[in-house]
């Protein structure tokens, strides 16, 4: 072969012995860019993933603490609705008796109002007894005294009568009137002055029976108009707290639909951090296993390594052989009178 064929092959084949070697360091150089590149995103994933597991943590600790207090809110609030519905109950039991002993006293004040009603004519009656008793007093006290005064009259009429008895003596007497019918007049009359005085007795008793009687009624009657007062004002109390005791209920069941809403948004929350769990092991996994490649690819990466001084040391030899035969060649075919 032409020594200068030789030579310019051998220049071409240095060429591309450089130009290998060139390109095979910028192989090296990529790839200990991209294996950097790696590490460092890895790094960041790792990062970014512990600060995730973190929070996740944290989130599932306060899912945690909301699930008990909301636990312990619902056991209170059942507590509380129970309570709520025994106490409407007992409302409810309450406006009953109420209105029954309304109705009670309310039945009570009707007989009492007829009590006072029938005292009253008593009342009247026996004084109007009692005043004609006492008239019949007065006039049999005015048929005594006119009696008694006839009689004294007819007693005032003595006289002393003088006669002549047989012998010729004459004789005095006093002549005392009959009183007979002025005397019977004046017993009866004294007997009617008594039993009007019994009758009058009697009167004057029965006007205080019934004055006690009727004080009696309407003092029964001022007590069924309290009772009825308090009775009406215990039946309102009784509708009022039946309407705070059914409000309150109202509240507390509004409480519970709440607490079941909230129940429901923490069962989504913890449905939710469940899948960021599962999101979190598998990005985990997956930082595992891109370690794993990033610790073989650094393994790689270093053979290569080894690897490159060999190459870049058999390059050089080839070079400096290819040289030092292209320099032969050259002085191989350089002219007699050059040498």
């Amino acid at each position: 072969m032409i020594p200068v064929l030789l030579i310019s092959q051998f220049q071409e084949l240095n060429y591309h012995t450089e130009q290998c070697l060139y390109f095979f360091q910028q192989y090296i150089d990529g790839i200990h860019h991209l294996h950097y590149v790696a590490a460092e995103h890895t790094e960041r994933a790792a990062v970014d993933l512990s600060a995730n597991e973190e929070r996740l943590r944290e989130r599932e600790k306060l899912s945690r603490q909301l699930r008990e207090t909301l636990l312990k809110t619902q056991r209170a609030n059942q507590v509380k609705c129970e309570n709520g519905e025994n106490r409407l109950s007992y409302s409810h039991d309450l406006e009953g008796t109420a209105a029954d002993k309304l109705e009670k006293w309310e039945d009570q004040k009707q007989k009492a109002l007829a009590w006072q009603d029938s005292a009253q004519r008593q009342f009247d009656a026996a004084l109007i007894a009692l005043e004609r008793a006492e008239s019949a007093l007065r006039s049999a006290e005015a048929e005594l005294s006119s009696a008694n005064a006839a009689l004294a009259a007819k007693r005032a009429q003595r006289r002393t009568v003088t006669y002549t008895d047989s012998k010729g003596n004459t004789q005095t007497y006093e002549e005392i009137p009959d009183t007979t019918l002025e005397e019977a007049r004046v017993a009866r009359a004294e007997r009617d002055v008594r039993h009007c005085i019994a009758i009058v007795g009697q009167a004057r008793q029965a006007v205080a029976v019934a004055r006690e009687n009727l004080q009696n009624a309407i003092a029964q009657v001022a007590g069924c108009n309290n009772a009825v007062s308090n009775a009406k004002e215990a039946v309102e109390l009784t509708y009022q707290q039946s309407d705070r005791a059914q409000g309150a209920l109202n509240r507390f069941n509004e409480e519970r639909d709440a607490l079941s809403t909230m129940s429901e948004i923490l069962d989504e929350m913890d449905k939710t951090l469940e899948e960021w769990s599962l999101l979190v092991d598998s990005l985990s996994q997956s930082l595992s296993t891109l370690n794993h490649c990033n610790d073989a690819e650094r393994d790689h990466i270093r053979r290569i390594d080894f690897q490159r001084d060999d190459v870049e040391s058999h390059g050089y030899l080839l070079r400096g052989s290819l040289e030092r035969k292209t320099e032969l060649l050259q002085a191989f075919d350089m002219p007699l009178a050059q040498k």
